[in-house]
C-alpha cells in the first residue's frame, strides 16, 4: 500500500513537473518569439534606412550628374561665345590698328606743315602738340584718347580754312637786330604775313614771325 501512495505521489509530482516544464518552455517559446519579431522589426527598420539612404544617394548622384551636364553645357557655350569675342577682337584690333597707322601718317605730313605753316605764328602750339600726339599713336603702352584725335582734325581743318582767308592779329615780330617789338600782322592765307611793310617768316624754333632780312622787290 505504501508503494502505491508513493507511486501516485511520484506520479502526481511528476506530471506537476512536467506541467511546469512544459509552461516554462511555452514561455520561452512566446519570449524568444517576441524577440525574434523585435530583431526582424530592427532588422527591417535598418534595411529600410538603408534602402533610403541608398536611394537619397542615387538621387542626389543623379542631380549631381545633371548639374554637371548643365555646367558642361554652359562651359561649352562659354568657350564658343569666348572664341568668338576673341576674334571680334582680333579684328578691330587689326581695323583699330590700321587706322591708327594712317593718322599716324596724317599727323606726321602734317606736323611738317605746322612747322612753317604761317598760321602756327597765329595758332602757336600745334606742333608740341602733334609732337606729343604722334608719340602716343606709336605707343604700345598709351592709348590715344578720343578728344585729340578730334583735336587734331581740328587743326587740319583749322589749316585748310586758314589758307582761304585774309586776316589781321597782334604779335611779336622779331628784327634783324635781334629785338622783337608788337606789331599788327596781316596775314595771307599761308603764303605771305606783313608787319609795317615788312614781309615776315616763321620759324618755329623761336615760335613767332621775324622780318626777311633781305625784303623781295616787286
Amino acid at each position: 500500500m505504501f508503494l502505491a501512495v508513493s507511486t501516485q505521489a511520484f506520479a502526481q509530482e511528476t506530471a506537476g513537473s512536467l506541467t511546469e516544464l512544459l509552461r516554462n518552455v511555452e514561455e520561452n517559446r512566446v519570449l524568444e518569439s517576441q524577440e525574434a519579431r523585435q530583431r526582424e522589426q530592427r532588422f527591417q527598420q535598418e534595411v529600410n534606412q538603408q534602402q533610403q539612404i541608398l536611394e537619397e544617394t542615387r538621387q542626389r548622384i543623379s542631380e549631381e550628374e545633371a548639374e554637371n551636364t548643365r555646367l558642361e553645357g554652359v562651359f561649352d557655350e562659354n568657350r564658343t561665345l569666348l572664341a568668338e569675342r576673341r576674334a571680334q577682337l582680333n579684328e578691330v584690333r587689326a581695323n583699330l590698328n590700321e587706322l591708327l597707322g594712317t593718322i599716324q601718317g596724317v599727323a606726321g605730313d602734317f606736323r611738317s606743315v605746322f612747322e612753317t605753316s604761317l598760321v602756327s605764328a597765329q595758332y602757336p602750339g600745334r606742333t608740341e602738340f602733334l609732337d606729343s600726339f604722334i608719340e602716343r599713336v606709336a605707343s604700345d603702352t598709351e592709348q590715344v584718347r578720343v578728344d585729340e584725335i578730334e583735336r587734331f582734325w581740328f587743326y587740319m581743318q583749322q589749316e585748310l580754312v586758314e589758307s582761304g582767308r585774309v586776316v589781321q592779329y597782334e604779335g611779336q615780330v622779331g628784327l634783324p637786330s635781334g629785338d622783337q617789338e608788337n606789331r599788327v600782322i596781316t596775314r595771307i592765307g599761308t603764303f605771305n604775313s606783313i608787319a609795317n611793310g615788312d614781309y615776315l617768316s616763321y620759324n618755329a624754333d623761336v615760335d613767332h614771325l621775324q622780318v626777311l632780312p633781305r625784303q623781295p622787290s616787286w
